[in-house]
């Protein structure tokens, strides 16, 4: 399997963009939702937060 080619950090810097996930907590708060509600999203949030570290620890190294 080879491995996804992505832009060096001194091109173009990766993260975790941690933070998407203090904005998505903030606006869950806002609204007030329901249990069930809130557990799809942290579930969510947890399976893209995962693939997230996956790919930037698989991910080549590629300069410009």
């Amino acid at each position: 399997m080879t491995k996804r080619k992505a832009l060096s950090s001194k091109n173009r810097p990766r993260g975790l963009h941690l933070s998407m996930y203090l904005v998505a907590w903030l606006v869950v708060d806002r609204f007030g939702i329901d249990g069930w509600q809130l557990g799809a999203i942290a579930t969510f949030f947890a399976i893209l937060f995962v693939a997230t570290l996956v790919d930037f620890f698989a991910a080549k190294d590629v300069e410009l």
